[in-house]
């Protein structure tokens, strides 16, 4: 035969073959774990819980009628809903030390807000955006909310004496946090120098990277240099440290109740560190006070329990975009009598002097957190009224062995269910929802303290509510000096625990004074519970709370609390099914 001869040319393709059977499935997702060290969140106060999430703004001006603004997004946090709390100063290359609005925002979301800036001095009137953008001005903000996303790693806070000179430097190297931190300032000042809202530049600080910040001082009318003269510089930086807290931790190297991973440390006026502190935050309405050329706010801080020489800081917030606040001066100035740590005062001017009609009718409201040790527990007895004295030392104890079954990994305390839910979830609910909550709450700790399930409640967290293991409350009993422990007092519980008689017999008293948190209608506003024992009650939900119960002891069933609470209980039924049951109500609304 011949030599083969060249291929041919490619047939036509074929028909598709049959669908193959179906793989194996593949492996369940993981969900990321954030590991020990979850990032700052506010852990006093009404706020308790809440994310702190920060940033710096890019380069973005506008011009506005009376100087520039900025939109700066901040969805990179995730916030669930509006209700944020923002906080901001400027830093540039030249002249932000000199303009206003530094510390103000308007229209904030949970996605951003707008910041407004203007300048009255050194011939700068107006500024425009051309300015503000060839000096790369940049806001450095901080938002306090409800967050499914990124939180700050680190904080570290700390504040000065000041001479008498106009400029003064901080070190900040202790806090050891690294690349391009936000900072947080403020200044400081007794009654007697309390005159920031004539000043300018404490919201302007000159920084470089975490390890060194400078504040300046300078007259709001010509911007002549002014004197700190005991007047004080406080600071917050928000950051990443390295190594991680979650290194350290790994490493053996820190306990995850330890700075970075946990709680904010605190620098003393030298920058060494000397505390682990916590947040505490909050907002203010628009009624302001007035005085003879400026407008007063007072904060009373009490409900976050600092101890001494808290650092404060604040802004001013409008809630339209559209409302300009940089004519106001002094925002990012707290006026501190005492050791600050029961609150502060805040005193706004501008050029013509301010009203309170003005700042009603631009909403404007004072926005602060406050960043210190806790200090000693105060504990709510009958009535409302606070403990003579503190119960336990300003310094924090060690926290409980995880046997003990006082606190979770994450050191929050081991509750009931629903006080649980109304720690974690008050601020994301309306108040009458905080109530009831509370009021389910305070009957699942009725039943404990009767004995449910072989416990008492005699021993309670920092918020007053029952530690929900029997070994927590034995823990506790034999570790009276702990402050993870306060204590309801002898008369709580019977023998082996207490002193009281019987479970039947304990001075166990509902929660009082209790606060509606987070910013709904009707924030701030204090509330008392009541729980009538061995009964069980079926709510009225009109105005009248006529609510029809049915009692061990019938008419003869008595109730603890707040009389208001419980004083239109319509008929006690005799029923032996009842007991070990409690029925509460909290500011006029029930829970079983």
């Amino acid at each position: 035969a011949g030599p083969a001869g060249p291929p041919g040319q490619p047939g036509a393709r074929g028909p598709m073959g049959a669908q193959g059977g179906k793989g194996p499935n593949g492996r369940d997702g993981e969900l990321y774990d954030p590991g020990p060290c979850p990032g700052v969140s506010v852990e006093l106060g009404q706020l308790s819980g809440q994310s702190i999430c920060c940033g710096i703004a890019p380069v973005a001006w506008r011009d506005s009628p009376a100087g520039v603004y900025q939109d700066i997004n901040t969805e990179m946090c995730k916030f669930s809903d509006d209700n944020v709390l923002y906080f901001t100063s400027l830093k540039g290359n030249g002249a932000n030390q000199y303009l206003l609005g530094s510390s103000s925002v308007s229209g904030p979301s949970g996605k951003g807000f707008r910041q407004y800036l203007r300048s009255n001095v050194l011939g700068l009137r107006p500024i425009r955006a051309w300015y503000t953008n060839a000096y790369q001005m940049q806001t450095m903000w901080c938002g306090v909310g409800q967050s499914t996303g990124l939180r700050s790693m680190s904080a570290c806070c700390g504040s000065g004496q000041g001479g008498g000179d106009w400029i003064r430097d901080y070190g900040t190297g202790n806090c050891n946090i690294y690349g391009a931190p936000t900072f947080l300032t403020n200044l400081a000042s007794p009654p007697d120098k309390a005159d920031g809202w004539k000043m300018l530049g404490m919201d302007a600080p000159a920084t470089s990277g975490g390890n060194w910040m400078r504040m300046y001082l300078m007259s709001s009318a010509n911007g002549g240099a002014l004197g700190f003269n005991g007047r004080q510089g406080q600071y917050c930086i928000f950051g990443n440290n390295f190594p991680t807290g979650k290194m350290l931790v790994a490493q053996g190297r820190i306990l995850k109740t330890s700075y970075p991973c946990t709680g904010v440390r605190i620098l003393n006026s030298a920058g060494q560190p000397t505390a682990t502190g916590k947040p505490c935050c909050g907002v203010t309405d628009d009624v302001w006070t007035q005085r003879d050329n400026y407008i007063e706010k007072v904060v009373d801080t009490s409900d976050c329990n600092f101890a001494p020489n808290p650092v404060y800081i604040t802004s001013l917030k409008a809630g339209s975009q559209d409302t300009d606040l940089s004519s106001y001066v002094g925002a990012a100035s707290t006026v501190i009598t005492g050791d600050g740590s029961g609150g502060f005062s805040v005193r706004i001017g501008r050029d013509p002097a301010p009203t309170v009609q003005d700042a009603s009718s631009q909403g404007v409201k004072l926005q602060w957190c406050g960043f210190g040790p806790e200090g000693p527990p105060k504990l709510v007895q009958a009535g409302g009224a606070a403990a003579a004295a503190p119960l336990k030392a300003v310094v924090p104890s060690p926290p409980p062995p995880a046997s003990a079954m006082v606190v979770d990994g994450e050191g929050k305390s081991l509750l009931n269910i629903y006080c649980a839910k109304w720690r974690d979830k008050r601020t994301a609910l309306s108040a009458d929802d905080q109530k009831r909550t509370l009021a389910f709450c305070m009957a699942q700790d009725c039943q404990q303290s009767l004995g449910n399930e072989d416990r008492v409640c005699r021993f309670l967290d920092s918020l007053g509510l029952c530690y929900n293991y029997k070994v927590a409350q034995e823990w506790c009993s034999k570790n009276l000096a702990s402050t993870y422990c306060q204590d309801g007092g002898a008369d709580w519980a019977p023998a082996p625990y207490g002193s009281a008689p019987s479970l039947d017999k304990t001075a166990w008293m509902p929660k009082q004074n209790a606060v509606v948190a987070g910013s709904v209608p009707g924030a701030g506003t204090k509330y008392s519970c009541a729980c009538i024992k061995h009964c069980g009650c079926t709510p009225d939900t009109s105005a009248k709370h006529e609510h029809a119960c049915r009692c061990l002891n019938g008419n003869n069933q008595e109730f603890v609390g707040d009389p208001v609470e419980l004083a239109h209980i319509k008929t006690k039924t005799r029923d032996g099914n009842k007991a070990g049951k409690c029925f509460c109500s909290c500011g006029g609304q029930a829970g079983a």
